[in-house]
């Protein structure tokens, strides 16, 4: 499974200030409604789904800047009950600040908390703390870590601070650093190589263009591939391809999507009439949702990767609402469709799965404040 979503939506200053003005306005209800708390059972108005397998949903909560607010809840399809803050209940603190990515790698979790500056690594069934790997820089700042793949034993990291980090998942240790473009984002595996997306998104309104290229046995970026404005996600098909989002400057740019040759490393289309602002692949389907931040409009779209066709425009079908869509990714096995949602981004937001049909299946509410990621064991 390709992780999802995520999204991150305040990579760039712009929406930053949106974040903050909330934050400012409804501190109070966020302290009091911040994950410190443990839920024994999914909230009563939540519709539980059909009990087919044991499968574990873990999804990893942003939270709010500066405020070390981040969580990471549980949810287990077989007994339908929901552990809101599991990594709070088990290891008795809190997680950290701005959680922006998570990953799974043998029996660990790997959850990037990026103003703390740091890879909380989790035994993947206890949810207990195995290690804390701090992303800092040589004065002891946080590199900003954004997000993570795994590679033949290591994990690579992302960092605003233009770097990416190799990390040993045996020995739980940082072992190489190399540079790449400004502010780098996303980060994905395709034909045998690391691709990054330098978003510039800290230098609003200059942001950068570029796909770093990394060969992993020499750690060392060798091609940077040029697309629109401030790349995002990346992720590749089963025939190689990687397909990258750029998000432009939320106003007079649409949101792009990208098709990369990774034999030759060369950009070979950008597709039309396809806008996503985030998306994940599963089975060669691009799940894709777009949202506007001037209007609050949102749309949700699906895409063929083998016929670069669009297969709907619309493909929640049973008239569901999300207001502010901030993740999204897919069950492995059944092909479900998760899609987060963090509302206000100032109260707690939910996760609605939906089948590959576009029906709701169920809702899990109020499962952490700016819910990103949802990763399925």
């Amino acid at each position: 499974m390709n992780n999802t979503y995520t999204i991150t939506h305040r990579s760039d200053l712009t929406t930053y200030v949106r974040l903050l003005s909330g934050m400012l306005l409804l501190l109070g209800s966020v302290l009091l409604t911040s994950c410190d708390d443990m839920v024994d059972k999914t909230p009563p108005t939540t519709q539980l789904p059909d009990q087919q397998e044991a499968t574990r949903l873990y999804i990893l909560s942003e939270g709010l800047i500066h405020l070390n607010n981040s969580s990471l809840a549980m949810y287990d399809l077989a007994t339908g009950t929901t552990a809101v803050d599991w990594f709070a209940a088990v290891n008795q603190r809190r997680l950290g600040d701005t959680a922006n990515d998570l990953g799974s790698y043998g029996s660990k979790l790997y959850l990037v908390v990026s103003m703390s500056g740091l890879v909380e690594v989790l035994d993947r069934h206890t949810g207990r703390s195995m290690q804390q790997i701090l992303i800092h820089d040589e004065q002891g700042r946080s590199r900003q870590p954004r997000n993570i793949t795994f590679y033949n034993g290591f994990a690579y990291v992302s960092s605003f601070d233009g770097t990416v980090s190799e990390i040993d998942t045996t020995t739980l240790t940082t072992t190489r650093l190399t540079r790449v473009g400004r502010n780098p984002d996303g980060i994905a595996l395709a034909n045998g190589k690391l691709y990054v997306s330098n978003s510039g998104g800290l230098s609003f309104p200059n942001y950068d263009n570029t796909l770093s290229v990394i060969d992993p046995l020499s750690f060392r970026e060798i091609k940077t591939i040029e697309v629109a404005a401030n790349p995002f996600t990346l992720q590749a098909d089963s025939e190689g391809d990687l397909y990258v989002v750029s998000r432009g400057n939320y106003g007079n740019q649409h949101y792009q999507l990208h098709r990369i040759n990774t034999q030759t490393d060369e950009l070979v289309q950008t597709l039309e009439g396809v806008h996503p602002l985030n998306f994940t692949i599963h089975n060669d389907t691009a799940w894709m949702y777009s949202f506007n931040h001037s209007n609050g409009q949102s749309s949700f779209q699906s895409f063929d990767c083998r016929t670069e066709e669009l297969i709907s425009d619309h493909f929640i079908t049973d008239g569901t609402q999300l207001q502010t869509p901030f993740g999204i990714a897919v069950h492995p096995t059944t092909g479900d469709i998760f899609l987060t949602d963090a509302r206000t981004y100032t109260v707690k937001g939910d996760v609605l799965c939906f089948t590959r049909d576009g029906k709701l299946k169920y809702r899990l509410q109020a499962v952490g404040l700016n819910p990103k990621k949802v990763w399925v064991e």
